[in-house]
């Protein structure tokens, strides 16, 4: 059985991009598994990602997902010799992003099994991708350095200089579920490169006692687009609530000059082939640049020969 499979993307009927994506090896192993009635599913929902690193068959998540979105439509086509199985998901119109990866995974999430990963703030005055219980989304402290040109999640990147910035307050978002064996992940942008600042990261609940107060090192030798991990610190300060309520930033040292675009949470856990990808799409350029409003959907067919 051979694979082959393509993405598109359209607005109201008309394509914005097209290509075609490397199916995983988690992907060949759920599509037997479903053909053999071992697996509910093998193509429920589909993500999209801000970090165009390489494809390969052995990946199994995005370099940076952003969202994800119910795969709503299934569908055979057959014309000739070619046989291909369609699907079709919607994006949210509210979402403002640079997408430079898009995959298929079987399941979105496994209730009560594995933690959902998910977005604490894209560092602009907005956040469409709905993850506040209530308050306001970004402040928007003098000492924040704004910038609409190259932000790949939302319309906003934020730098400081060797400062202590504010950059999300006045929200609520319960952090219990998380641990040791999880991390945050920042997605950052190098403007000009240089030697590498320290960025520290810290977390607060409302009576501002921190939960996470965490420095690393960024990288900043080459310009472009990077993630770094933070591992989860070993326990909270004493008297934090798990209720998230501002997010700090401090930058100390280096000459390379950083943006940041996303700072998310990833669950540590090894993930089932459920959760895995069964395909994925890269780029080094945007796929395509999605606006506020802007309609999108994305579909995808899978040849089998």
């Amino acid at each position: 059985m051979n694979l082959k499979g393509k993405y598109v993307f359209s607005s109201n009927g008309e394509i914005l991009s097209e290509g075609e994506n490397i199916i995983t090896a988690n992907g060949a192993l759920m599509i037997n598994r479903y053909l053999a009635n071992s697996s509910v599913e093998w193509a429920g929902t589909l993500a999209i990602g801000a970090l165009g690193t390489t494809s390969a068959s052995t990946d199994t998540k995005l370099g940076y997902e952003i969202y994800r979105t119910p795969i709503t439509l299934k569908s055979y086509i057959s014309s000739g010799s070619v046989n291909q199985i369609a699907m079709k998901a919607t994006l949210d119109t509210n979402i403002v992003a640079k997408i430079y990866e898009v995959g298929v995974i079987p399941l979105s999430h496994i209730v009560g099994a594995y933690k959902d990963n998910f977005i604490l703030t894209p560092f602009s005055e907005q956040d469409p991708f709905g993850y506040w219980l209530n308050g306001t989304s970004e402040s928007t402290a003098s000492t924040a350095i704004y910038n609409s040109a190259s932000s790949r999640v939302d319309k906003y990147n934020v730098s400081a200089s060797n400062t202590s910035v504010t950059v999300k307050t006045n929200f609520y978002q319960n952090l219990s579920a998380f641990n040791t064996n999880d991390f945050l992940q920042l997605l950052y942008a190098v403007t000009a490169s240089g030697t590498s600042p320290s960025l520290t990261i810290t977390l607060l609940d409302s009576a501002s006692n921190a939960w996470i107060s965490q420095t690393i090192v960024l990288p900043t030798s080459s310009v472009g687009y990077y993630s770094a991990s933070l591992a989860m610190p070993n326990s909270a300060a004493s008297g934090f609530t798990y209720n998230l309520n501002k997010i700090i930033l401090s930058l100390v040292g280096g000459t390379g000059t950083t943006e940041y675009d996303a700072l998310k949470f990833m669950s540590g856990a090894t993930l089932p082939p459920e959760l895995k990808l069964v395909s994925r799409k890269s780029s080094t350029t945007p796929i395509i640049t999605k606006t506020a409003g802007q309609p999108v959907d994305i579909e995808y067919y899978l040849t089998v020969t």
